[in-house]
């Protein structure tokens, strides 16, 4: 009887540490849900940074004329407390904007500056112009010319510490084909202000899903990649309601592209209301949920 009970004991020594070790073996990330964790962690790292989208305080409109900017309630632009009282003036002029520092201890492009022309994103260079942890500088939406003010001491980018996501699923990995546009070919996309302009299309970006084809139109995202902005039917339940973002890679020789969904992410309105994010063309839509990347946050 003695030596039975040991063996029975025995025996689910073994089972356990068996079982053990599968669940393990489980738990364990593949190589590729590896590399999504890791794009994960680096995504919540740039927002997160000084400079990302956490750390904007303001986004003000700019009048044509001389917009005064500081922290005294009188100013055109009103910068919270870490602001001079008069930090410096922008003249908006028709073609131009023009800059006088008001401040000493202000930069521009991180050198002294007294006064002269600036730039906004719309030129092809930006002027920013810093006060200790105060960074402003210039975007051109349309016709309309705002200031975008970061504060690098900004608490919300300590406050977040994760980004809801769906589970890492190898199936939203999906193989695609790039079809080239007509030449020409444009869409129109709205943006959160609801400004609308035409963006060239780069490409389409056809993939199969529940045994039909799809595709999607790709947008200028640099020398070696494209832009998509999407929406699917979990847009405004369990995702952001104004879609979410994707970037690819261009082709390769035989015109394949990997779209990866668990890479698709949130638009920086997500996360600050000092954005002008662009919305998915209805072309972008997707009938179908799509159950891979960023959820939206909650109160969003």
């Amino acid at each position: 009887m003695l030596k039975k009970l040991s063996v029975l004991i025995l025996f689910g020594t073994v089972f356990l540490a068996c079982n053990t070790n599968k669940q393990l073996v489980s738990a364990i990330p593949s190589a590729y849900e590896q590399s999504i964790l890791d794009w994960r962690q680096q995504r919540l790292s740039g927002l997160t940074a000084p400079q990302g989208w956490l750390s904007l305080v303001g986004l003000h409109w700019l009048k044509a004329g001389v917009n005064t900017i500081g922290s005294a309630p009188k100013n055109t632009v009103v910068l919270n407390a870490n602001a001079p009282l008069h930090l410096g003036s922008i003249e908006l002029l028709q073609d131009s904007m023009y800059f006088r520092n008001l401040s000493r201890a202000a930069r521009v492009n991180d050198t002294k500056f007294k006064e002269g022309q600036i730039f906004s994103d719309g030129d092809g260079e930006i002027s920013t112009i810093n006060y200790k942890s105060l960074f402003a500088y210039v975007i051109k939406r349309g016709e309309k010319y705002g200031l975008r003010v970061r504060d690098t001491s900004n608490a919300a980018r300590y406050a977040l510490k994760e980004i809801p996501n769906f589970p890492v699923n190898a199936s939203w990995n999906k193989k695609a084909r790039y079809v080239a546009p007509p030449k020409g070919t444009t869409i129109p996309i709205t943006n959160a202000q609801g400004l609308t302009e035409d963006n060239p299309v780069l490409g389409y970006i056809e993939f199969e899903h529940n045994a039909k084809t799809h595709r999607i139109a790709a947008l200028y995202g640099g020398p070696l990649q494209y832009f998509l902005i999407i929406g699917d039917e979990t847009s405004s339940a369990e995702t952001y309601g104004g879609g979410r973002f994707m970037y690819v890679n261009k082709p390769d020789a035989n015109g394949n592209i990997q779209l990866d969904f668990n890479k698709a992410y949130n638009p920086p309105c997500v996360f600050t209301d000092f954005a002008t994010c662009p919305l998915p063309p209805k072309e972008n839509i997707m009938p179908f949920r799509i159950e891979a990347g960023e959820m939206n946050l909650e109160g969003h």
